[in-house]
């Protein structure tokens, strides 16, 4: 069944919920006699919210491990149903910082391969000899072109001035009155933002810890690895032989050799040597991709090279062929950035490919996965203050109950309490029949 874009599960529906697992908004629990998982058990009791249309997505989802279009992003509090998976091919535009294809795969059981952007790629020669990987997850990148990517953020990175002292802390977004969670989308991390103890905004963090959910994408460190990597891959003959058909090809088999022994560190010319470095591999790269590029002309629909291109022209271009190669096989879906589906979506339109940016994702197949208006309610300032006073009442009942067995002096002080209330906590009657059941007033 196809979702659509904020009705079956929209926001308002969200708001209302205080249940765990629901089928069609009905709160689901196991019979007392049915034999379900642990994990089934464990889904009725923790603080996520999950929607479900019918009974079998529920065993099947969470006893039975079978493969659908939704799931449960724990991390960032989303639930999802994306009308495409598991059901036909599709290109997801995921944020490297927040929810990423692998985990749509993992969440959703999907047993078929995924193409992947952050997996190792491929070479002109492999999809020229027909040699491309499709029985399990690959690489969606061609790797020159990664690895110029790679080598252009190097670049800028050691060319750019140190920062002194660290970086101020993220503005959060202001939540507007009324409102009970927004996300926060700087550096694409998504992660949800609810009221915080004293009414101001704060990111929301899971049940029994103290950390916010982390961005687990670190560009400068994944940087390097991917040069390191991908260089050994890009390079293998030249590694082995020589350099010498490249442009000043001796000065790169040097610098190759600096990069991997990281020869600048400690040194006093250490920018210096890094700039040189990331130079003379950076412009082997883009000798190469270039060369990659040209062995690919007379395949696909891709543009023409133009000399003035940078690698993410080349990379959106190689993804593009890899997707159109990949369409009709057996791939669940293709996971890639979601700048690059931005695009390239009218050409993958063109060719009936179906995509999900990050906004549709957000904005029509996902939801928050906690009742961000019941944590908006117990952060709020007057609950907290109700709180206080209730644990102020509950020890002062106690007291009574060990001083007192008269139940008429027991019942004078509660009159006395119930006035003192009357105007301090709007939940008065209900908390004073609560705790008149708990100290013996009352057998109702």
């Amino acid at each position: 069944m196809q979702m659509k874009a904020n009705t079956d599960v929209g926001p308002n529906y969200m708001q209302s919920i205080q249940r765990k697992v629901l089928l069609n908004g009905e709160e689901y629990i196991p019979e007392k006699n049915e034999n379900v998982s642990k994990e089934n058990n464990e889904a009725t009791e923790d603080e996520f919210v999950r929607y479900y249309e019918n009974k079998k997505e529920v065993l099947d989802h969470i006893d039975n491990k079978e493969p659908g279009n939704y799931g449960l992003i724990k991390p960032r509090a989303l639930w999802y149903r994306i009308p495409y998976l598991n059901k036909k091919f599709f290109v997801f535009g995921e944020s490297h910082a927040a929810v990423k294809g692998s985990q749509i795969k993992t969440e959703s059981h999907i047993t078929k391969p995924i193409l992947d952007e952050k997996l190792s790629g491929w070479q002109a020669e492999d999809m020229i000899n027909n040699q491309l990987v499709d029985e399990l997850d690959a690489g969606l990148d061609e790797n020159s072109s990664k690895l110029l990517r790679a080598l252009e953020m190097w670049s800028v990175h050691v060319r750019s001035k140190p920062t002194v002292g660290g970086t101020g802390a993220i503005d959060l977004p202001k939540i507007s009155k009324g409102e009970t969670s927004t996300r926060e989308k700087e550096n694409g991390t998504y992660r949800l933002v609810v009221y915080g103890e004293d009414g101001s905004e704060e990111y929301w963090k899971p049940s029994g810890s103290n950390e916010v959910p982390q961005n687990t994408y670190d560009p400068q460190t994944q940087m390097l690895d991917a040069i390191e990597s991908l260089f050994s891959k890009v390079f293998s003959e030249e590694i082995k032989n020589s350099f010498d058909k490249f442009p000043n090809g001796v000065i790169v088999g040097k610098a190759w050799g600096h990069f991997k022994d990281k020869s600048w560190v400690g040194h006093e010319k250490e920018t210096l040597i890094k700039q040189n470095v990331s130079r003379f591999l950076y412009d082997a790269a883009k000798f190469k991709v270039s060369s990659e590029y040209g062995k690919l002309g007379e395949i696909g629909d891709i543009k023409t090279k133009d000399e003035k291109w940078n690698a993410d022209n080349y990379r959106d271009e190689f993804m593009f062929l890899r997707i159109l190669k990949a369409k009709d096989g057996g791939f669940s879906f293709a996971s890639i950035g979601n700048a690059h589906l931005v695009r390239l979506k009218d050409r993958f339109n063109e060719k009936n490919i179906p995509c999900i940016s990050m906004e549709d994702f957000y904005g029509s197949y996902a939801v928050d996965a906690v009742d961000t208006k019941k944590i908006a309610h117990k952060n709020s300032p007057v609950f907290r203050k109700n709180q206080r006073m209730m644990l102020w009442l509950k020890s002062a009942f106690r007291y009574i109950l060990i001083c007192s067995k008269s139940i008429l002096i027991r019942l004078i002080i509660m009159m006395l309490v119930s006035l003192f209330l009357a105007e301090r906590c709007p939940n008065w009657s209900r908390k004073m029949r609560f705790l008149a059941r708990r100290i013996g007033i009352s057998r109702s």
